[in-house]
């Protein structure tokens, strides 16, 4: 059967619709239906294990745990084996052919969520559950696209600008809501900044996310050279550098 794949035509309420067509409309055009129906469902499930996105999420898309590992796990590699045995016309294994890439990557996801699953969840100081739609570049593009946007979706900023634009969206991250009402609290509190060698050169009282922006320039975290790219040290002035 001949279908053209897109993202949207692979979900379960399609395979229903073959199904239906086939079975109960006895459709000549969709006689033989069967393998079509059975891909789609198996790719449609391994979308929604690889897009777990909430703690209360169910069937599929519910998150790893140690109740659902080894099932989950089990029914990974099940997909997994499915992918390695597709063919073509010609009898020849997709992952083996000109279009392997798409299967390929599904074979490397899959290994990628087992393993990792199985790190997080029997480690020392294990996680309670694992979201694999966090795994995923969504996250990246999300920060990136809203640094573009406060620079005016301009695609090449200059060094002063991706500054400005990192450091509103964190000190936008950083506002709480007051313990007293649903409004934004903005509390004050006494801070000693500390210049480069840890020696103490003023105590002053700022707003509260704004403390939150200066302790990732004060105390840098394991990730602040490849994030932030030393940005305490960057000069104050406009430079012509693009990022």
């Amino acid at each position: 059967m001949s279908v053209k794949l897109a993202a949207q035509t692979l979900s379960t309420s399609v395979a229903n619709a073959i199904n239906f067509l086939r079975e109960d409309k006895r459709m000549i055009d969709f006689i033989g239906s069967e393998a079509t129906s059975n891909f789609i469902r198996t790719i449609d499930k391994l979308f929604d294990i690889c897009k777990s996105s909430s703690p209360k999420g169910r069937f599929s898309k519910s998150p790893l745990n140690l109740v659902n590992l080894e099932e989950r796990v089990a029914e990974l590699e099940a997909i997994a084996n499915y992918l390695r045995g597709l063919r073509d016309s010609n009898n020849k294994k997709l992952t083996d052919g000109r279009r392997k890439t798409a299967f390929i990557g599904f074979l490397v996801t899959i290994n990628s969520i087992i393993n990792l699953s199985r790190r997080l969840l029997n480690q020392d100081d294990p996680f309670k559950y694992v979201l694999t739609y966090k795994l995923s570049q969504d996250n990246l593009e999300t920060l990136f696209s809203r640094i573009r946007r406060r620079g005016g979706w301009n695609n090449n900023p200059t060094t002063l600008q991706f500054r400005y634009a990192l450091r509103a969206c964190l000190m936008k991250n950083g506002i709480r809501p007051s313990k007293i009402a649903n409004c934004i609290g903005i509390e004050e509190a006494e801070i000693s900044i500390t210049d480069e060698q840890g020696a103490l050169t003023e105590a002053t009282k700022v707003p509260y996310e704004l403390q939150q922006f200066l302790s990732l320039i004060v105390k840098p975290s394991v990730f602040h050279n490849d994030v932030l790219f030393l940005y305490s040290r960057l000069p104050l002035q406009e430079t012509n550098d693009e990022t």
